[in-house]
């Protein structure tokens, strides 16, 4: 099992919340290029290096596919393209010192936020004054899905690749191989873990930062303001989680119905020898605490042992660089996995 945890630090808060993440500069080291994607504006960094690469291969290789690794990154609540773009420059910079498969990177604005956003109060949670917290929410991350899936059946044809295909492999039935990452942050690391459930067969790893695989016990906690964080509550009745009035308006029971048979799924159906993972928490978060996921979290590490996850030391939600690098270190060390 490989459980990593911060080494001390002189300080850090005692308690913070904050949807404002981090954000590094991104420096233009690498290309960038938009395109849109079934409305939505995508961007995608590095793809200039690949014609010339998928042209290196000849029939002589003796290859069954040309490899290619791109990885997906997907922003917080409240945040936008601009916060995982320079994490994109910088997850690539490094992991392509030595990589023998190149990696390219693409992200873009998820559901209301960004160019795309259209509420403002939509993106609050109820102590914000938003009474459909739990609905928008998992509204955004199904979305959000949808647009990755999307995203991910669309984007060969816009590189267009198979153009640079030599024509003797193309006879012999050899084509691009795509090996998709999943990043995601806060909301994004939600998204990434509930993708991989559904598309199993379409991920290689994901890396899910500050994020939750039981976002029914995590609503339901956030609810009730209690630290019940061990309970798994999508084995609970709706009528089981004794809910008042006010409580039943912000949590309905249809939306109980339909999260909690996914959270179950994801629990004891997580495909954990097929998806590799490197997850990341801060070990008192109090706004996504690591407890709700931690059964689930050493199940996937004791499954599969090339699977990792790290703790940063702090009551606070936010990315360190140290979650960033501890990433890429272990990308680079599974490259021949992915």
């Amino acid at each position: 099992m490989n459980i990593y945890f911060s080494p001390p630090r002189q300080s850090y808060p005692t308690f913070h919340i904050s949807l404002s993440m981090l954000k590094l500069e991104y420096s233009n080291t690498i290309s960038k290029k938009e395109f849109f994607i079934g409305s939505i504006k995508v961007y995608v960094y590095n793809a200039d290096i690949l014609p010339a690469y998928v042209e290196l291969f000849k029939q002589e290789h003796k290859c069954l596919n040309i490899p290619v690794n791109v990885l997906y990154l997907v922003h917080h609540r409240q945040g936008d393209y601009s916060y995982t773009e320079a994490v994109a420059e910088r997850v690539v910079a490094e992991y392509s010192k030595d990589a023998k498969v190149p990696m390219i990177a693409v992200t873009f604005d998820i559901a209301n936020h960004g160019e795309r956003k259209v509420s403002e109060l939509a993106n609050e949670d109820w102590r914000s004054g938003n009474e459909t917290h739990a609905l928008d929410m998992i509204s955004c991350i199904d979305l959000t899905i949808h647009d990755l899936k999307l995203i991910m059946d669309f984007l060969p044809g816009y590189l267009d690749l198979d153009a640079h295909v030599n024509a003797s492999l193309k006879e012999e039935n050899v084509g691009l191989k795509f090996h998709n990452i999943l990043a995601g942050y806060s909301i994004g690391g939600h998204v990434v873990i509930r993708f991989a459930s559904r598309y199993p067969e379409l991920v290689s790893a994901i890396n899910p930062n500050v994020g939750c695989s039981d976002l029914t016990s995590l609503l339901y906690n956030r609810l009730k303001r209690s630290k019940n964080f061990d309970k798994k509550f999508f084995y609970s009745t709706y009528g089981e989680l004794e809910l008042d009035a006010t409580e039943r308006k912000r949590y309905p029971e249809a939306l109980h119905k339909y999260l909690s048979q996914e959270d179950m799924q994801i629990f004891e159906r997580f495909p954990v020898n097929q998806v590799l993972m490197y997850a990341t928490f801060y070990d008192d978060d109090p706004l996504v605490p690591p407890r709700i996921s931690k059964l689930w979290v050493d199940t996937c590490l004791n499954s599969n042992t090339d699977s990792a996850v790290y703790y940063e030391k702090g009551r606070i939600h936010d990315i360190t660089l140290e979650m960033v690098d501890g990433f890429i270190s272990w990308l680079r060390a599974k490259a021949d996995l992915i």
